[in-house]
């Protein structure tokens, strides 16, 4: 990498300690994800529903706990995404514009091939921002799922209180 982006090894020894602590974060964060809706450690991120408001003051802080440990975990997902996008990007950005640089017939010709030579990538890039997508509407369901189930534990939380007074 190195003499093709002509970076300092600081700065390759950054982006290497990047990439070793976000990849295997990532992949098991996606596998956590891709499990089966019943799975034991789904992360299906479920939103609340009406049939929900009946359960249980300690079944809705169950309820609550899984949704924000989804929660947790579609963040994490979300920016080991958007980490893996930017570095993505700053490499085909790199090379793309260390191969502008190369000797051409013309503009054109030197344009053409320079983005021949970032075919890879750019398609590296690509992904990435695809993933970055799928995880920001990851994070935001799951965000959507766990302040719905709070606000449901506090409702029932609340009925209770008022129940316990009115017996009293």
């Amino acid at each position: 990498i190195k003499n093709e982006m002509m970076m300092t090894e600081e700065q390759i020894d950054i982006l290497e300690q990047i990439e070793t602590y976000i990849k295997p974060q990532l992949e098991n964060l996606v596998k956590l994800f891709m499990l089966p809706r019943d799975h034991p450690q789904s992360c299906y991120i479920q939103i609340p529903t009406s049939s929900d408001s009946e359960l249980s003051v300690s079944e809705l802080a169950n309820f609550v706990a899984r949704t924000s440990n989804n929660y947790a975990l579609a963040s994490r997902l979300a920016g080991a995404a958007k980490a893996v996008e930017k570095r993505a990007e700053g490499l085909y950005k790199l090379k793309y514009k260390k191969n502008l640089s190369l000797p051409a017939k013309n503009a054109d010709e030197r344009e053409s091939k320079a983005y021949q030579a970032v075919e890879k990538e750019y398609q590296d890039y690509i992904a990435a921002a695809s993933l970055v997508e799928l995880a920001n509407s990851m994070e935001s369901a799951a965000r959507i799922a766990s302040e719905s189930a709070r606000k449901l534990l506090d409702k029932a939380y609340g009925s209770q209180q008022g129940e316990s007074r009115s017996t009293s």
